[in-house]
């Protein structure tokens, strides 16, 4: 019996996702928005199995996202190699807008970024016998432009001109150009990323046009489908060595009546049957367990597997050299609180399954009034909860807190008398239980429904982050936070049923 994968194979918030492949090495790069460092990097050999291998963007002199709104920052992402040298482009949205970066290895180090002057999102990049061309998505739904580009320069080498309105969904976006056997296609994403998000092609004998729609089209949707993966589309196309075509494509994995997700949108995988001379067509729906890849032979050269921990926005000065080293690290108390548009001092990680444990021993040093540190579960400023241990003029207390838009809400208290405290947030697939370690084993303070941290809620289009949190709660403090024994345990949770 043939082996078979569960999507996502890339879970927790990992959206957008772009591949290509050099030799047996396969390449994906994902939307970031505001986190920092930015533009995640993985490796792969069988399309199934990913490991983070880097950042594209990982120098404040790159970017500035400092004071980056929730959800802008770094849209979807095109990655391509051209005769050794990799380029990414992609938008920071509110900020620098169009820009590409080059790099001779995918892990980087990578270039600072060269900016393209076009008016949109989603750029993507063809290579294409001695041409290189530009598509991108209009602003104001207008459809996919499309240019010839020097992707050193970033310079136009046409004027841009509109090659396709696609066929009549709301914002068309993410396109993609891909030219094979005598045929130029373009597939894009139609409906927007919610639940009538689907994915397009149409080809022409000329990049420019005039393209003709697929009989087929969509391609893939789950839209009005009672399908454990929804909003799926931004799909992207990769041939493996046996001739065999593969997209990887966005999806959720909403839970409950009306369906809610938290965990953001994720990057699956699935086979596609494209004939030369054909149209690219995928089984719809989706079956949940498919057929794996065929895996890359010989033995991948090793790979250093990076850290997963990010800040929200780039780190000031105060925050740039922390990181988490083994099972430890260390935060300084900072005035600002995750109420706030700035990078506080909230060490994150993404949730990537719905069952999961994030747990740490926190001490105050030295424990000034008002310092606070312990763990957060994040969706934007306006939509967390946390469990921080909390140096007030009374004493010390575990406090457990919940923001839902204007409302602020002291959930529990425990006093305690130490400054260190052993707490853990226990996600569940409709839940996060807040415990702290005591004499007796596990108490429970609070539980927060996972509803009151989703993207339906919480609006935006990111996901869920478990992180270390510190903070001076506004104060001037020459505090700290040390956490010892940092663990993240996911639980693996394919496509779970609505």
């Amino acid at each position: 019996m043939s082996a078979t994968f569960v999507n996502p194979v890339l879970p927790g918030f990992q959206p957008d996702p772009s591949i290509c492949r050099v030799g047996d090495d396969y390449y994906l790069a994902t939307s970031s928005f505001e986190l920092f460092p930015s533009l995640p990097i993985h490796h792969s050999r069988d399309l199934v199995n990913w490991r983070l291998i880097g950042h594209a963007l990982d120098r404040p002199t790159q970017i500035d996202l400092s004071h980056t709104p929730s959800s802008k920052g770094i849209f979807a992402p095109t990655l391509r190699n051209h005769r050794g040298r990799f380029y990414l482009i992609c938008t920071d949205v509110g900020g620098v807008e169009n820009f590409i970066l080059h790099a001779t290895d995918p892990a980087g180090p990578w270039s600072d970024p060269v900016l393209v002057p076009i008016d949109g999102i989603d750029p993507s990049l063809c290579f294409d016998d001695g041409f290189v061309f530009l598509t991108w998505s209009a602003l104001g739904q207008l459809g996919i432009m499309g240019a010839q580009i020097d992707p050193d320069t970033g310079r136009l080498l046409t004027a841009p001109a509109l090659w396709w309105r696609g066929t009549g969904g709301q914002y068309p976006e993410g396109p993609h150009l891909y030219h094979r056997g005598g045929w130029y296609y373009l597939l894009i994403s139609e409906g927007g990323t919610e639940a009538g998000h689907m994915i397009t092609v149409a080809r022409s004998r000329q990049p420019e046009g005039p393209y003709e729609s697929a009989p087929c089209n969509p391609v893939l949707t789950h839209r009005s489908l009672s399908h454990p993966l929804q909003s799926t589309g931004h799909g992207d196309l990769v041939q493996v060595r046996d001739g065999s075509w593969w997209m990887v494509f966005l999806a959720t994995r909403p839970l409950g009546y009306h369906p809610m997700h938290n965990l953001g949108r994720e990057t699956c995988l699935a086979p596609v049957d494209w004939p030369e001379g054909g149209w690219p067509t995928l089984v719809t729906p989706l079956p949940l367990n498919l057929p794996c890849p065929p895996a890359a032979s010989g033995t991948a050269a090793p790979r250093a597997a990076m850290s997963p921990w990010v800040f929200r926005r780039t780190p000031p000065p105060s925050l740039a050299s922390v990181s988490v080293n083994g099972e430890g690290s260390r935060l300084p108390c900072l005035p600002l609180t995750l109420d706030d548009v700035a990078c506080c001092a909230l060490l994150a990680r993404r949730q990537t399954a719905f069952e999961a444990m994030f747990s740490a021993e926190v001490t105050l040093e030295p424990g000034e009034q008002g310092d606070a540190a312990g763990l957060a579960v994040v969706m934007n400023e306006q939509h967390y909860a946390t469990m921080l241990l909390t140096c007030e003029a009374d004493g010390l207390f575990i406090v457990v807190r919940q923001r839902v838009g204007e409302l602020r809400v002291e959930l529990a208290r425990h006093r305690v008398e130490r400054e260190l405290a052993t707490l853990r947030v226990r996600a569940e697939a409709g839940s996060y239980h807040f415990e702290f370690a005591g004499r007796e084993g596990w108490g429970e303070l609070a539980v927060v429904s996972t509803r009151h941290l989703s993207t339906e809620l919480a609006g935006g289009f990111t996901g869920v982050l478990l992180g270390l949190h510190a903070t001076s709660q506004g104060r001037t403090s020459r505090g700290a936070a040390s956490f010892q024994r940092i663990d993240y345990s996911p639980v693996v949770s394919p496509a779970a049923p609505i």
